[in-house]
């Protein structure tokens, strides 16, 4: 029975050592891929990066060339706008100083044809000026009686 027992128990350490080195060599394996894996992940970041590096950069550049193009654009189109509104503003002034020269011409002739008016009344009044005596001077000839004279007004 010793030898029995013997047997077991070489058959239980050569057992328990064939586990210890396949635990080992599993460990080692994963180790081995772990420190793989870190590497190929590290790659793939390094890689990523340079990506998206270079995307950026492209698009940096893609939006400072759109950016200038804007600039450009505006800077024309605001010069044409000026442009217009100079040509605008010179008609207006135009336009203007014509109206302006039409009305003085309009109000000059009216203030002519107001003044030969205002002249032709003038001398009508000068000749009624002395009625107010005569009518007095006649109503005393026919009537008799002295009517009180004219009052004179602030207006005379």
């Amino acid at each position: 029975m010793a030898q029995i027992w013997t047997m077991i128990g070489l058959m239980g350490a050569a057992l328990a050592t064939m586990i210890g080195l396949c635990l080992r060599t599993i460990r080692a394996e994963i180790s081995g891929l772990a420190g793989e894996t870190r590497a190929e992940i590290g790659g793939l970041r390094n890689e990523m990066r340079a990506e998206f590096s270079g995307l950026r950069n492209e698009m940096q550049a893609g939006i400072g060339g759109l950016r200038n193009e804007m600039h450009a654009e505006i800077g024309g189109l605001r010069k044409e706008m000026h442009a217009e509104i100079g040509g605008l503003r010179k008609e207006m002034v135009a336009e203007f100083a014509g109206v302006r020269n039409e009305m003085h011409a309009e109000v000059g002739g009216l203030r002519h044809e107001m003044n030969v008016r205002f002249d032709h009344v003038d001398r009508r009044l000068d000749k009624l000026e002395g009625l107010d005596r005569e009518v007095h001077a006649l109503t005393l000839k026919v009537s008799g009686w002295q009517p009180p004279p004219p009052k004179e007004t602030d207006e005379d």
